[in-house]
């Protein structure tokens, strides 16, 4: 006689063609027969389903893992694939690079200066190195550097997971060969296919470079805090001068495991504050347990001996921190040159940082908070990744116009002086104020800065009055009305425009002294001689015909609709103004028959390999007929 359980089997299965088929009576005999069945048989088939699905669960779970894998595999070359591979040479003038502030170039590659950066280095040999700092930093930052081939696949799963599901540590995952790159080749943005390069990076490293080369060149270079004299320092060399007043081929155990436990959070564990005098007891704590933990470390790695482990814990190291000291001054030669490569260098690694990373140059224009965060990323690329910035600025003819502006500055106007508060005495003192100038040189064709003059002196003052933006009174009459009312066929050169009393409402312009022509006068020579009452009453009908912001927005001036509005616009009368640049850029429309070529002082910027990051394309905007660019010409 069978059980239950076999006859429920019986009909689990699928039956033979020659068998019968079980009744629905035999069905329903069986599943009560089931149903009174002891509880032990009843728990079998509990565990028997719930084994069923958990091998089920890790089946799905396997194949799920696999296509991830394979997704993860396929996305990764994707992102490679368009990757130029570096060769040696490049890789290896990359990470040996510790001058890494952006140099600065007059055109011809000319250099006359870089970036300034506190960022201090000074880079040594590996031999020049205590075997503790070599020992300290590896067992700290990377215990398996000796073992792996520049990343560790399990460390980069871990961080991987880390960062799509937001739990565990969120600075696993880099060796030191990644953070080399990370330091040397690539910028801080966190993107995937910024760590994807990453990890290309660091396997060609590994197969380009010996350990030793690598570990020298992450020790010349890992910034490190900030030294007594409140500089920001990088590599082992100037952290042991700055700190301990030694070279560090000399650094003590506890010496050595300060300066390996810095990296991680520099400005954290840094001994110093900005001004070089030493932290409070309470902060330089931080950087004294971080440095006992490196020693941990080196014991757990069988790099010092338990006795060694213990002695270095007790050595108190405020007593050997460097006191407080002043930092060397340095000049700035030609800073009006630097202060304006500098300012358009960083918007345009900004912008194009932000590009990288999908946000449009309308959307960070737009939020000044945005725009910080790519400014302050840019900043940092130029300062410590070793960028060149090549200027179309001409030096001999920079140098020949700044000479006629010191020969002649004394017929420019009277010098006024004012009474100031000194900040640091508190005293009232008496400064002069020269009248200032601005002027520049440009390429009508191309948009490019010859030269310009930024000021009279700029170790006394260090405005740029290229750039400063005042009234440009009568000088917009060509360019906001004239011209527009020819390129309209309003007027033509000869057109009679009358110069007789007139009063817009509130507003009554007169010439030149308050007197009025009264008469009908030839556009020629009401430009020529600059009238006001022709120039308004010709506006006021212009605005009817056209809307002539539309001709100053295409040679790059842009101003508010409010002012436009203004009659007043037509004789000068803005806000804000605007810059002698500017005007200048807009007049080249004339000389280039018609187009408009925005102005630029930036030709190329390019990574330390020579790799162009930049180029400037000039762009042209037709503005103006031809017919119109040679009429206002002749006029």
């Amino acid at each position: 006689m069978t059980s239950a359980k076999d006859r429920l089997a019986h009909l689990l299965h699928l039956p033979d063609k020659r068998s019968a088929q079980p009744t629905k009576e035999q069905k329903r005999a069986y599943i009560q027969e089931l149903s009174q069945s002891p509880l032990s048989f009843k728990i079998n088939v509990f565990f028997e389903a719930i084994k069923s699905i958990f091998l089920y669960g890790i089946s799905i779970g396997l194949i799920c893992m696999a296509l991830a894998a394979g997704i993860g595999a396929g996305y990764f070359a994707a992102l490679m694939k368009s990757e130029p591979i570096p060769s040696y040479q490049v890789l290896k003038q990359q990470l040996d690079n510790t001058d890494q502030a952006a140099g600065l170039y007059f055109a011809k590659n000319n250099k006359f200066g870089a970036i300034k950066t506190d960022l201090i280095r000074t880079p040594i040999n590996i031999h020049e190195m205590s075997p503790y700092l070599k020992d300290a930093i590896v067992a700290t930052e990377d215990e398996d550097f000796y073992k792996h081939d520049g990343v560790v696949p399990k460390a980069l799963l871990r961080a991987v997971i880390s960062d799509v599901t937001g739990f565990g540590s969120q600075t696993g995952g880099s060796t030191l060969t990644q953070q080399l790159i990370k330091m040397q080749v690539l910028t801080s943005q966190v993107t995937f296919k910024r760590k994807a390069t990453e990890v290309l990076l660091a396997l060609r490293v590994d197969k380009y470079f010996t350990k030793k080369e690598i570990l020298q060149d992450y020790l010349n270079v890992a910034t490190l805090g900030r030294n007594n004299k409140g500089q920001n320092i990088a590599g082992v060399q100037e952290a042991a001068l700055g700190l301990f007043g030694k070279n560090a081929k000399d650094l003590s155990l506890a010496e050595a495991a300060y300066i390996a436990g810095l990296p991680q959070s520099p400005s954290v564990y840094t001994p110093y504050d900005q001004d070089g005098t030493l932290k409070d007891p309470e902060y330089l704590k931080y950087g004294l347990d971080r440095k006992n933990t490196v020693l941990f470390r080196m014991y757990r790695d069988d790099r010092i001996t338990k006795a060694e482990y213990k002695a270095a814990k007790k050595v108190d190291l405020t007593k050997e921190f460097q006191p407080k000291a002043d930092p060397a001054e340095t000049t700035k030669s030609y800073g009006y040159v630097y202060n304006l490569l500098e300012t358009q260098a960083t918007d345009i690694m900004a912008k194009q940082l932000a590009k990288e990373a999908n946000v449009s140059t309308a959307k960070l224009n737009k939020d000044p908070n945005l725009y910080k965060q790519y400014e302050t990323q840019a900043t940092e690329l130029l300062s410590t990744k070793g960028y060149q910035i090549h200027s179309t600025i001409d030096q001999e003819i920079y140098d020949a116009m700044q000479g006629v502006v010191h020969q002649q500055g004394a017929t420019f106007g009277r010098t006024y002086t004012d009474t100031v508060t000194d900040e640091e005495t508190g005293l009232q003192k008496t400064v002069s104020s020269p009248v200032q100038n601005g002027s520049v040189l440009l390429d009508n064709r191309t948009g490019k800065v010859i030269s310009f003059v930024g000021g009279r002196d700029f170790s006394l003052k260090q405005t740029n009055y290229m750039l400063t933006k005042r009234s440009p009174g009568s000088t917009i009459k060509p360019l906001l009305v004239y011209g527009p009312a020819i390129d309209q066929k309003l007027i033509g050169s000869k057109t009679m425009l009358a110069d007789f009393k007139t009063n817009f409402k509130d507003y009554a312009p007169t010439d030149y002294g308050g007197t009025i022509q009264n008469k009908f006068i030839p556009a020629d020579e009401a430009l020529a001689q600059s009238l006001n009452i022709p120039t308004v009453n010709l506006y006021n009908a212009l605005k009817n015909t056209t809307d002539p912001s539309k001709y100053m927005s295409k040679m790059g001036i842009n101003l508010t609709a409010d002012e436009y509005s203004q009659l007043g616009i037509s004789l000068g009368g803005t806000s804000d103004g605007v810059s002698v640049l500017e005007q200048a850029s807009a007049f080249s429309t004339f000389a280039d028959q018609g187009e408009h070529t925005d102005a630029y002082v930036i030709e190329k910027i390019t990574d330390p390999a020579g790799n162009v990051v930049y180029q400037h394309h000039a762009k042209k905007k037709r503005v103006f007929s031809k017919a119109t660019s040679y009429i206002m010409n002749q006029m």
